[in-house]
């Protein structure tokens, strides 16, 4: 959208303690595809520093802006989809002391339509018991095409062996979705161990 905005002016000197207006217009081009589109008008102080003094100094410049959203007429196709869900594991060689998992995913906005709503994490162990369930993410104004990557705090306590499912469920005004993902606690020396002393004792069988 923000090429579609055209404003009159670029530069406004503004005195202290004043302000003013001006108009922007939006020309939406004629190949714009249905659905929502965002952009936003930036008013930014290119005005120079006062109060510099010596030694070194770090210009800052601030700025105040406001989104635009501009809705092409034609058929709305919400869309929603969990990507990228996975975990960061510590696990313990033999299995036996403390284990966590770091979760995370993204929020995809697979539609043309502007999404709000909440997204959900849960972890569910092998016989379908919920071993952690994390609290709600508000999706605030996803626009199509847009991720929103999720990262959830650290939690302990995972099984001591075998999957681990990680279920999103996102719920938006217009769609809901779910995503899946496995990821596996193993135990990689205690496996290793194990399937040395079955090779052993095969091998002594023979």
């Amino acid at each position: 959208v923000g090429k579609w905005i055209t404003e009159p002016v670029n530069i406004v000197n503004l005195p202290a303690r004043t302000s003013d207006e001006f108009r922007f217009t939006v020309k939406v081009p004629l190949n714009a595809a249905p659905g929502d589109h965002a952009g936003g008008v930036v008013a930014l102080n290119l005005a120079s520093p006062t109060g510099v003094g010596s030694g070194t100094n770090v210009a800052i410049q601030r700025g105040e802006g406001i989104a635009v959203y501009v809705r092409v007429p034609g058929a709305l196709h919400p869309g929603v989809a969990a990507a990228d869900i996975g975990a960061a594991t510590s696990v313990p060689a033999l299995g036996f002391g403390s284990s966590w998992a770091k979760a995370h995913y993204e929020v995809v906005n697979t539609g043309n339509a502007v999404l709000n709503g909440r997204a959900q994490l849960e972890a569910v162990n092998v016989f379908g018991t919920v071993i952690k369930r994390f609290a709600p993410v508000s999706i605030d104004a996803l626009i199509p095409g847009q991720k929103m990557a999720i990262v959830e705090p650290r939690w302990n306590g995972l099984p001591f062996a075998g999957p681990v499912h990680l279920k999103v469920d996102m719920v938006t005004t217009s769609k809901k979705s779910t995503g899946e993902a496995v990821i596996w606690v193993v135990p990689w020396l205690l496996f290793l161990l194990i399937v040395l002393l079955i090779v052993v004792l095969i091998g002594y069988w023979i």
